[in-house]
Protein backbone atom coordinates (compact mmCIF):
# COMPACT_ATOMS: atom_id res chain seq x y z
CA UNK A 1 0.00 0.00 0.00
CA UNK A 2 2.84 2.36 0.87
CA UNK A 3 4.46 1.57 -2.47
CA UNK A 4 1.32 2.64 -4.34
CA UNK A 5 1.14 5.85 -2.30
CA UNK A 6 4.73 6.75 -3.20
CA UNK A 7 4.09 5.85 -6.84
CA UNK A 8 1.00 8.07 -7.02
CA UNK A 9 2.77 10.90 -5.17
CA UNK A 10 5.83 10.80 -7.44
CA UNK A 11 3.71 10.69 -10.60
CA UNK A 12 1.70 13.61 -9.22
CA UNK A 13 4.87 15.65 -8.65
CA UNK A 14 6.11 14.90 -12.16
CA UNK A 15 2.72 15.78 -13.70
CA UNK A 16 2.42 19.00 -11.68
CA UNK A 17 5.96 20.01 -12.60
CA UNK A 18 5.52 19.26 -16.30
CA UNK A 19 2.22 21.16 -16.47
CA UNK A 20 3.75 24.22 -14.79
CA UNK A 21 6.92 24.06 -16.88
CA UNK A 22 4.91 23.98 -20.13
CA UNK A 23 2.71 26.87 -18.97
CA UNK A 24 5.75 28.84 -17.78
CA UNK A 25 7.53 28.41 -21.12
CA UNK A 26 4.37 29.23 -23.10
CA UNK A 27 3.95 32.52 -21.22
CA UNK A 28 7.60 33.46 -21.81
CA UNK A 29 7.33 32.54 -25.53
CA UNK A 30 4.17 34.62 -25.96
CA UNK A 31 6.22 37.62 -24.96
CA UNK A 32 3.34 39.63 -23.46
CA UNK A 33 4.94 41.98 -20.97
CA UNK A 34 3.85 44.79 -18.72
CA UNK A 35 5.37 46.85 -15.92
CA UNK A 36 4.65 45.88 -12.31
CA UNK A 37 5.53 47.44 -8.97
CA UNK A 38 6.17 45.74 -5.61
CA UNK A 39 3.48 47.14 -3.31
CA UNK A 40 3.85 44.90 -0.27
CA UNK A 41 6.19 42.31 1.18
CA UNK A 42 4.48 39.67 3.31
CA UNK A 43 6.27 37.75 6.02
CA UNK A 44 5.24 34.13 6.26
CA UNK A 45 6.40 32.04 9.21
CA UNK A 46 8.06 28.71 8.59
CA UNK A 47 10.29 26.30 10.43
CA UNK A 48 13.81 27.59 10.24
CA UNK A 49 12.74 31.23 10.10
CA UNK A 50 10.41 33.45 8.13
CA UNK A 51 10.21 33.70 4.37
CA UNK A 52 9.17 36.77 2.44
CA UNK A 53 6.66 36.98 -0.39
CA UNK A 54 6.40 40.18 -2.47
CA UNK A 55 3.07 41.27 -3.94
CA UNK A 56 3.04 42.92 -7.37
CA UNK A 57 0.52 45.36 -8.79
CA UNK A 58 0.11 45.59 -12.57
CA UNK A 59 -2.42 46.49 -15.25
CA UNK A 60 -3.38 44.57 -18.41
CA UNK A 61 -5.97 45.98 -20.84
CA UNK A 62 -7.20 48.45 -18.20
CA UNK A 63 -7.76 45.77 -15.56
CA UNK A 64 -5.65 46.01 -12.40
CA UNK A 65 -4.17 42.94 -10.72
CA UNK A 66 -2.41 42.45 -7.40
CA UNK A 67 -0.77 39.07 -6.99
CA UNK A 68 1.88 37.48 -4.80
CA UNK A 69 5.09 36.28 -6.41
CA UNK A 70 6.10 32.64 -6.01
CA UNK A 71 9.39 33.58 -4.41
CA UNK A 72 10.85 33.65 -0.97
CA UNK A 73 13.99 35.19 0.39
CA UNK A 74 15.41 38.17 2.22
CA UNK A 75 13.78 41.43 1.14
CA UNK A 76 15.23 44.91 1.26
CA UNK A 77 12.39 46.84 2.90
CA UNK A 78 14.14 50.19 2.90
CA UNK A 79 12.80 52.96 0.73
CA UNK A 80 14.89 55.76 -0.72
CA UNK A 81 18.05 53.66 -0.81
CA UNK A 82 19.22 51.80 -3.91
CA UNK A 83 19.37 48.04 -3.41
CA UNK A 84 22.10 45.92 -4.90
CA UNK A 85 21.64 44.76 -8.49
CA UNK A 86 20.61 41.20 -7.62
CA UNK A 87 17.77 39.96 -9.84
CA UNK A 88 16.14 38.27 -6.83
CA UNK A 89 16.09 41.41 -4.69
CA UNK A 90 12.51 42.60 -4.27
CA UNK A 91 11.86 45.77 -2.30
CA UNK A 92 8.90 48.10 -1.82
CA UNK A 93 8.45 50.31 -4.86
CA UNK A 94 10.66 48.24 -7.18
CA UNK A 95 9.46 48.37 -10.78
CA UNK A 96 10.01 45.36 -12.97
CA UNK A 97 8.85 43.84 -16.22
CA UNK A 98 6.72 40.70 -15.96
CA UNK A 99 5.45 38.23 -18.55
CA UNK A 100 1.72 37.47 -18.38
CA UNK A 101 -0.61 34.91 -19.93
CA UNK A 102 -2.75 36.61 -22.60
CA UNK A 103 -5.65 34.20 -21.93
CA UNK A 104 -5.45 34.60 -18.15
CA UNK A 105 -3.57 37.80 -17.24
CA UNK A 106 -3.75 36.96 -13.54
CA UNK A 107 -1.05 34.35 -14.24
CA UNK A 108 2.36 35.95 -14.62
CA UNK A 109 6.04 35.14 -14.55
CA UNK A 110 8.19 37.64 -12.68
CA UNK A 111 11.45 35.75 -12.99
CA UNK A 112 12.43 34.10 -16.27
CA UNK A 113 14.92 31.97 -14.35
CA UNK A 114 12.09 30.47 -12.28
CA UNK A 115 11.91 27.33 -14.39
CA UNK A 116 14.79 25.99 -12.28
CA UNK A 117 12.42 25.59 -9.31
CA UNK A 118 9.96 23.70 -11.50
CA UNK A 119 12.73 21.39 -12.70
CA UNK A 120 13.57 20.62 -9.05
CA UNK A 121 9.97 19.45 -8.52
CA UNK A 122 10.14 17.22 -11.61
CA UNK A 123 13.51 15.89 -10.47
CA UNK A 124 12.20 15.09 -6.99
CA UNK A 125 9.27 13.22 -8.52
CA UNK A 126 11.63 11.29 -10.82
CA UNK A 127 13.89 10.32 -7.90
CA UNK A 128 10.91 9.09 -5.87
CA UNK A 129 9.59 7.16 -8.85
CA UNK A 130 12.99 5.58 -9.50
CA UNK A 131 13.26 4.64 -5.81
CA UNK A 132 9.85 2.94 -5.84
CA UNK A 133 10.59 1.07 -9.07
CA UNK A 134 14.06 0.03 -7.90
CA UNK A 135 12.67 -1.23 -4.58
CA UNK A 136 10.06 -3.21 -6.49
CA UNK A 137 12.66 -4.56 -8.92
CA UNK A 138 15.07 -5.81 -6.25
CA UNK A 139 12.23 -7.12 -4.09
CA UNK A 140 12.21 -4.73 -1.15
CA UNK A 141 8.86 -4.21 0.46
Amino acid sequence: MLEISFLVFSLGLISYGCFNLLRFRRVIRQGNTTKAVVIEIYEMGREGGPTWVPALHYTVDGIEYTKKVRYSGEPNKSLGRQPDDSKHNYYLGKRLTIFYDAKKPSYFVADAEGSRRILYIIGLGAVLLATVLLARFIGLE
